[in-house]
């Protein structure tokens, strides 16, 4: 099991560079977003950890398009005769490696940018730390987990759907980053979205597990049927 791990890591090599590459160009530019408005312009009395921030849209986002690969090392490795369950264990534990590291590498950029702003602009307060809320177990767990399985369910879904998937995909992007924000702004002068902070943690911990359980078992049973295409 080892051996094949190994030899996993080995093949893909350039993802952790990668993955770093990605985090540290989100990282140097929410940076240079931070140093333009407070130290250029000079009109913010408070400074906002933007580094660390868009360090984990910049991991959420390449997390996310590994489906992509996952569709690929899916049809190589059954055209090399390995069975589907051996793929689908082995990209998890392969996936957890690289998404664990890559939350540790975005608390310590997100440590590193605070302690830098505290001596960029000494006196000036920061609105917040992320720190404590990226150490939280009720936010790392879940997170890692969602970072595990989401781009396996997608790349599930890729696999069976092919090109049409992909498609509807892009469609869904648009819609999340062009209609998403008006609807939410409409919505709350007509309906009272205050009711959703009434839900106790317990309540999306449950909500956030049958959702993960949910996409893992599509993905499994999608896997158990996937042919060489």
């Amino acid at each position: 099991m080892l051996k094949q791990l190994f030899a996993n890591l080995r093949l893909h090599k350039k993802t952790p560079l990668t993955l770093l590459g990605w985090m540290l160009a989100f990282f140097l530019l929410g940076l240079l977003m931070v140093w333009f408005i407070v130290g250029v312009t000079g009109d913010e009395t408070t400074w906002f950890p933007m580094g660390g921030l868009l360090a984990a849209v910049g991991i959420l986002i390449f997390t996310i398009l590994c489906f992509l690969s996952y569709h690929q090392d899916f049809m190589l490795a059954l055209s090399f005769g390995r069975t589907r369950k051996e793929f689908m264990l082995f990209f998890a534990i392969e996936q957890l490696i690289w998404v664990v590291a890559a939350y540790i590498g975005v608390i310590l950029v997100t440590v590193l940018e605070e302690v830098m702003y505290s001596q960029l602009f000494p006196g000036m307060p920061g609105e917040i730390s992320f720190v404590p809320i990226l150490t939280d177990w009720r936010v790392f767990l879940p997170c890692i987990a969602a970072l595990v399985i989401l781009p396996m369910f997608l790349g599930a879904l890729y696999s069976r759907f092919g090109k049409r998937f992909g498609i509807i995909l892009y469609f869904i992007w648009l819609v999340l980053c062009l209609v998403l924000p008006r609807l939410v702004e409409r919505l709350e002068s007509h309906w009272n979205l205050n009711l959703l902070e009434k839900i106790p943690v317990l309540g999306w911990i449950v909500l956030g597990i049958g959702a993960l359980a949910a996409m893992l078992i599509t993905t499994v049973k999608l896997g158990m049927k996937q042919t060489v295409r």
